[in-house]
């Protein structure tokens, strides 16, 4: 029997208020954590997934992300935070946050922490890790040590190798060049509560991964959150520090870098609730949607944690938890189709059996299209959780592939005129 909470999350009352408006490319992970945590949410985004639909109210925006601004003239009264890759819409914020109270971070903090220049010479002064970014304007030979990256991207899209094979051009008004660093790519998340900021966990992440249909440098999932070296913790202290005191960051947000056994080098900052902040949430119990609301000053004020909970959940980072959770997003390998039967044969129990996991091992699909969506290769077809005790690493990604193979085999192929055409998860 498996232990994952039922949809929905957390039985609301009918007639409870909506505590918080969930905007942006995916609001289904955020909106689950806010009903476990007794919030009522309201979405808008650009999937409407199945399972979301069917125990919250959501808005599929269309045209994304400008719909946004009349699919919230139509939303309960209430704050809004925003989720993936629409820190990459400063312009939106603004409009938005006239129509319902912002419980983010606001432009001005991301032009900020969204300029790589900024935060690599901010990192620099201070004695920090940095991958060392080109300046503005000028290219470096193409000798295959700087990566090529999106000024305004998520999820790794649009990132390349700049190397002397390379068949594309640097636009200095859309790109930057960034040196390749050696590691393991992983996600830090951290909560600021005005000049005070707390490390919350450590996440390797998975990118790029063909056994999930993605392609090179795309972000396919995280794993943990896994204990913080004890040679980590102070730096990775001082980088949440730095960046909420010079920054100007609060609430939950996330950096990802490249993770080695004795530094972690930041490459990008995520100044939202990230796609790892689920594992977090699951695997400590944490109510992470209401400590990102009060840090805005949203709530009733009990949402606020403890400097003495606080203070633990620094001491639990050095910890591994009871269990190992890990987020998979697949994407489409092939042309294909969500058959009409299969979102519901994704809630049945059991499912750990039928996909052929260990006994101790948990597994849950999240972010399931509607019945009869068709997909192009390399857009996303749905999220896999799984929970495993004593198992990290190899074995869970060993785990995850397994489930994977399994929904591929779920899917129905589609000669490749019958999908739709591809688009960026931004």
């Amino acid at each position: 029997m498996t232990r994952w909470p039922s949809l929905p999350p957390k039985q609301l009352g009918p007639a409870q208020a909506v505590g918080v408006l969930v905007l942006g490319a995916s609001g289904r992970a955020a909106a689950e954590m806010a009903a476990r945590e007794g919030l009522r949410p309201w979405v808008a985004d650009r999937f409407g997934d199945w399972d979301l639909a069917r125990w919250c109210p959501v808005v599929r925006v269309e045209p994304y992300p400008r719909g946004l601004l009349r699919a919230v003239e139509r939303a309960p009264q209430a704050p809004w935070l925003y989720t993936g890759a629409m820190e990459n819409r400063p312009e939106l914020l603004a409009p938005l946050a006239r129509r319902r109270p912002l419980a983010g971070n606001p432009p001005a903090v991301l032009a900020r922490v969204r300029n790589p220049w900024w935060v690599a010479e901010t990192l620099a002064r201070a004695g920090l890790p940095t991958a060392e970014v080109f300046p503005r304007g000028k290219v470096p030979p193409r000798d295959g040590r700087w990566m090529l990256k999106p000024l305004h991207s998520a999820g790794g899209w649009g990132i390349r190798r700049w190397g002397p094979e390379a068949g594309y051009r640097y636009d200095p008004a859309r790109h930057y060049l960034q040196r390749h660093q050696p590691g393991t790519p992983a996600s830090v998340l951290f909560l600021s509560q005005g000049p005070e900021c707390h490390l919350l966990g450590l996440m390797p992440m998975w990118c790029g991964c063909h056994w999930a249909g993605a392609k090179e440098h795309i972000y396919c999932g995280s794993w943990g959150p896994q204990p913080v070296p004890p040679e980590l913790a102070e730096p990775l202290r001082h980088l949440g520090l730095l960046l909420t005191r010079a920054g100007g960051l609060r609430g939950l947000w996330g950096a990802d870098g490249l993770l080695t056994p004795r530094r972690f080098v930041p490459v990008e900052i995520n100044p939202r609730i990230t796609a790892s902040a689920e594992l977090v949430h699951l695997a400590r119990g944490w109510p992470l949607v209401s400590w990102h609301l009060a840090a805005f000053g949203f709530g009733t004020g009990s949402e606020l944690p403890s400097p003495h909970i606080l203070c633990n959940a620094d001491e639990l980072c050095r910890t591994e938890p009871d269990r190992t959770m890990a987020k998979v997003i697949l994407y489409a390998q092939l042309p294909c189709r969500v058959p009409v039967r299969l979102p519901e044969k994704l809630l049945a129990p059991g499912l750990a059996d039928a996909v052929g996991l260990p006994g101790q091992v948990e597994v849950a699909f999240r972010d399931v299209p509607q019945p009869g969506t068709t997909l192009q290769p390399g857009q996303p077809v749905l999220s896999v959780l799984l929970a495993a005790s004593g198992c990290r690493g190899e074995a869970i990604q060993a785990l995850a592939a397994k489930a994977a193979r399994w929904l591929y085999a779920q899917l129905e192929p589609l000669p490749a005129a019958a999908a739709a055409p591809e688009t960026e998860h931004s």
